[in-house]
C-alpha cells in the first residue's frame, strides 16, 4: 500500500461534489447519501451516547426479529433492561437479549450504549436483514451479513461525525457482538474497519477458527461451517485473528454452525440445531460476560484521544473479505481518522471515481485478480491524504464448497460382514493421499448416509491400509453405511453388516445339523428374458413363473430398487468421472462405459452364488456370494458393451431353492464430453439428498452474493 499526502485547498469542493447513489441490491441496497446516513444513525445512536468511549454493536441471528416482533423499522422500539439504565432499540434479538440482560446491571456496563443493527426500512435501503435461512445457504447468508456490516459502518461513521462535531475528548470505539449469522456480520465489520472496531465477540460463529485465542466453550476446537466449506474465505476470515482486534468466541460442541465437519453433517441434514441455542444456562453466560466485561473495561481504561484539529486526515481503507468476481466489492474508508466531522471521501478505481461523505464505495464488477483503488480523504479546509489500496477479487471457483454431499468421489470397496470388537478392512479408490480421513458407521435409517447420527467415528491413523478400522465391541449389530470423508472434501460410502460377537457356551452340547437349501453348484447361468423389459421397467420370475415386482427410485435419485415377494434388489453406481449416477423420473438407470454399477439385494439363498449379466447377448458383469442372511452387495465395472438399451439381469436361488431371475431395462452410454464455463468444471446435479435443502444449497456458488450488479459510471466533481 502506497501513501501520498497533499495539502492544497479545495474551497467548497464538498458542497459541489456529486454524492454518488450506490446500488448494491440485497448487499446494503446502499443508497448511501448523506441524508440517509443521518437517518440511519439518528435511529440507532442514542442522544446521551455522543461521547461514550466505547459502544457495543449487536447483530442478531438468522430470522430473529426485534424484541417487539411487530416492529420492523430500522429505528426499532425502546427496550429497557431491568436493573440498569440501558435502553436499546430492540434489534439485538432474543438470543443476545439473554446475554445483555446479565451484562447491563454490571458496573462496567454503566453508560455504555448497546445498539442493535436494525433491519432495512425498504429492500434497497441500508440495514441488516438477518434473513431466515439454512446455515448452508452460503450465498444468501453472506449477502445478508455483508449488508449488516455495511449498515454498521454507517452507524459508526455517524457516531464519529457526531463526536467530532461535539468536540468529545475521546474518539469513539466499538465492540461488535454477533450470534450465528450475526457473528459473520461482526467478522466482516471488524475486517472492514480494524481501527474503530476494537473487539469482536461471536457466538455460534460460522467462521470460527479451531482453538483460536479467545475461543471458549465445549466447541472451542470446532471449525466454522463457512470456514470448512469454503477454504478460500476461511483463510480470509482467519486474517481477522491476526489483526489487533481482540476476539472471543463461544461455541457448543455439536453446534453444526461453529463445530462443523463430517460427524455433524447429519445435524444440518435433519435440522438438529438444539446445540445452536445459547445463553439458556449459566455455563454459557459466564465466559461470554467475562469477555465482554474485559473488552469494555479495557476500552474505558485506555480511551483513544480525539484527533487534533491541527492534523490532516489519516486514511484507513479495506475491501470486504467476501470480494468475488461477478459482484461489486465493498470498499470502506470509515476507519479513517479526522477532527473534521464532514470529511469527503474519494475512491478512484481508474475507470470509475466515486465521491461521498459516507466512507463507503462499491468497486466496479471485476474479474478475479488484484486491483488498486486510490482512496483520498479531504477535510473542510482542503487538507487531504491519499493511499492506494490493493484489493483481491476471488475467482468464482473459490466459492464452490469443497464438499458436494450429493456426489461421492471416493470408491469404498464392498465389505464382508464384520464382528463387533474386530477390525474392518478398508480399501479406497480415489482418496487423496495427503488428506486426513474420517471414517464413520452410520445407521441405515434411510437411503441417505446423512440422515442419522454416526454410531461410531474415527480419524484414520497412519497405516490404516494395514490395520483397518477397529469396530467397537459396544457397537449395536446391524446394517450400517461405512462413510469415509477426506478433509479436502471428497467422500464415499458402502454398506456393511456388523455382526454380534459369538457367545461362548460354557458347556457345549452337540447340536443337531441345520438343514439349509442347497447352494448353487457354481455361478447360475444367464436366462434369456422371454419378454424384454423397456428401460426403467422390470420383470421377476421364480422357477420360471412370473412374480410381481415394482420399481422405484430413492429420494436422492441415485438408486433404483426392485421390490417383490420376499426380495429387494437395489442398483446404482458411478459414472466415468466418479460421480453418482443420476436416475431420472422414469427410473431409467444409465450406466457409463468405464464407470461402475453397484448391486445389492436380499431374499436369496444363504451362501449361494449369484450371477449378474447384461443382455441382449449375455455378457457377464460379475458374480457375488450371498451372506448367511441371503444378502450381497457388490460393485462391478461396466463391461465393454455397445451403447444403447440393455437388460441387466441378476440370477440366483431363492431361500427355498427355487431359481430367482430379476431383469431391469437399463441403458449403457459413453461418458459425455467434459464441459466447463470460464475454467470452472461443470457440476453434476444428482445424488444423495441429505435432507432439507442441503444437497442443493451446498452447490450454490457465492458468485453474486445475491447482488444486483449495476454498471459503474465515472463521476467527477467541479471545484
Amino acid at each position: 500500500m502506497t501513501v501520498h499526502t497533499s495539502a492544497h485547498h479545495r474551497g467548497n469542493f464538498m458542497a459541489k461534489a456529486t454524492i454518488r447513489r450506490l446500488l448494491g441490491g440485497v448487499l446494503a441496497g446502499a443508497v448511501v447519501t448523506s441524508a440517509l446516513v443521518g437517518g440511519v444513525a439518528t435511529a440507532a445512536v442514542a442522544a446521551d451516547s455522543t461521547c461514550a468511549p466505547v459502544t457495543v454493536l449487536a447483530f442478531r441471528g438468522s430470522g430473529e426479529t426485534n424484541l417487539v416482533p411487530a416492529v420492523t423499522t430500522s429505528a426499532g422500539a425502546n427496550y429497557a433492561y431491568a436493573g440498569s439504565d440501558l435502553i436499546t432499540n430492540g434489534w439485538e434479538g432474543p438470543t443476545l437479549q439473554r446475554l445483555i440482560g446479565q451484562f447491563a446491571p454490571e458496573a462496567v456496563a454503566a453508560g455504555i450504549p448497546v445498539l442493535g443493527v436494525g433491519a432495512p426500512d425498504a429492500p434497497h435501503l441500508p440495514g441488516y436483514p438477518a434473513i431466515a435461512a439454512d446455515p448452508t445457504e452460503v450465498a444468501s447468508l453472506s449477502a445478508s451479513a455483508q449488508a449488516g456490516a455495511v449498515a454498521a459502518e454507517l452507524i459508526i461513521k455517524k457516531a464519529k461525525s457526531t463526536a467530532a462535531a461535539s468536540s468529545c475528548a475521546y474518539a469513539p470505539r466499538f465492540i461488535a457482538i454477533g450470534y450465528s449469522q450475526g457473528a459473520l456480520a461482526a467478522r466482516v465489520l471488524a475486517q472492514l474497519n480494524p481501527i474503530d472496531v476494537v473487539g469482536v465477540v461471536t457466538i455460534g460463529d460460522p467462521t470460527q477458527q479451531p482453538n483460536a485465542v479467545g475461543n471458549v466453550g465445549t466447541g472451542a476446537a470446532g471449525d466454522g461451517l463457512l470456514r470448512w466449506l469454503s477454504p478460500h474465505f476461511g483463510d480470509t476470515f482467519d486474517g481477522v485473528y491476526a489483526q489487533n482486534t481482540a476476539t472471543a468466541a463461544l461455541c457448543h460442541a455439536g453446534d453444526p454452525v461453529c463445530d462443523f465437519g463430517w460427524t455433524s453433517i447429519w445435524r444440518v441434514a435433519t435440522g438438529a440445531y438444539e446445540n445452536h441455542a445459547y445463553f439458556v444456562s449459566e455455563a454459557d453466560r459466564a465466559p461470554t460476560l467475562q469477555a465482554m466485561a474485559s473488552l469494555v473495561s479495557d476500552a474505558r481504561l485506555n480511551p483513544v484521544a480525539a484527533v487534533s484539529p491541527a492534523l490532516a486526515p489519516t486514511v484507513q481503507a479495506a475491501a470486504s473479505a467476501l470480494a468475488i468476481e461477478g459482484a461489486p466489492t465493498v470498499i470502506s474508508a470509515v476507519g479513517s481518522q479526522s477532527a473534521d466531522p464532514l470529511v469527503t471521501y474519494e475512491f478512484d478505481f481508474g475507470d470509475d471515481v466515486q465521491t461521498n461523505q459516507t466512507g463507503l464505495a462499491f468497486a466496479p464488477v471485476r474479474a478475479a485478480g488484484e486491483y488498486p483503488v486510490a482512496v483520498t480523504v479531504t477535510d473542510l479546509i482542503g487538507r487531504s491524504t491519499t493511499i492506494t489500496l490493493q484489493y483481491t477479487v476471488a475467482p468464482a471457483a473459490a466459492a464452490v464448497p469443497k464438499a458436494s454431499f450429493a456426489q461421492p468421489s471416493i470408491l469404498v470397496a464392498e465389505q464382508a460382514p464384520v464382528v463387533v470388537g474386530t477390525s474392518l478392512p478398508l480399501v479406497l479408490q480415489g482418496a487423496p493421499a495427503d488428506s486426513a480421513l474420517t471414517a464413520m458407521l452410520v445407521p441405515t435409517v434411510s437411503a441417505s448416509p446423512w440422515d442419522a447420527e454416526p454410531a461410531f467415528a474415527t480419524q484414520l491413523a497412519d497405516g490404516w491400509q494395514a490395520t483397518g478400522i477397529a469396530v467397537p465391541a459396544t457397537l449395536t449389530p446391524g446394517l450400517y453405511y461405512l462413510v469415509v470423508g477426506a478433509e479436502t472434501g471428497g467422500w464415499g460410502t458402502t454398506l456393511v453388516t456388523v455382526m454380534p460377537a459369538p457367545t461362548p457356551d460354557p458347556s457345549p452340547v452337540t447340536e443337531p445339523p441345520v438343514t439349509t437349501p442347497p447352494a448353487a453348484a457354481g455361478t447360475p447361468a444367464p436366462v434369456t428374458p422371454v419378454t424384454v423389459p423397456a428401460a426403467g421397467q422390470a420383470s421377476s420370475t421364480l422357477n420360471g413363473q412370473a412374480d410381481a415386482v415394482t420399481v422405484s427410485r430413492n429420494a436422492a435419485n441415485t438408486r433404483v430398487t426392485l421390490t417383490g415377494t420376499d426380495f429387494s434388489l437395489t442398483l446404482g453406481g458411478l459414472n466415468k468421472a466418479g460421480d453418482a449416477i443420476v436416475v431420472g423420473a422414469n427410473t431409467v438407470l444409465v450406466l457409463e462405459h468405464d464407470g461402475s454399477v453397484t448391486v445389492s439385494a436380499d431374499g436369496f439363498a444363504p451362501n449361494s452364488e449369484v450371477g449378474v449379466y447384461l443382455f441382449s447377448t449375455a455378457t457377464s458383469v460379475g458374480t457375488a456370494t450371498t451372506t448367511a442372511a441371503g444378502t450381497f452387495n457388490r460393485t462391478f465395472a461396466v463391461p465393454a458393451i455397445r451403447s444403447g438399451p440393455h437388460t441387466l439381469q441378476v440370477v440366483g436361488l431363492a431361500p427355498n431353492g427355487s431359481a430367482r431371475v430379476l431383469n431391469l431395462g437399463v441403458r449403457v452410454e459413453d461418458a459425455p464430453a467434459s464441459a466447463s464455463v470460464a475454467g470452472i468444471p461443470a457440476l453434476a446435479v444428482g445424488g444423495v439428498n441429505p435432507g432439507g435443502a442441503l444437497g442443493a444449497a451446498l452447490l450454490v456458488l457465492l458468485v453474486g452474493l445475491g447482488l444486483t450488479v449495476v454498471r459503474s459510471r465515472r463521476v467527477s466533481a467541479t471545484a
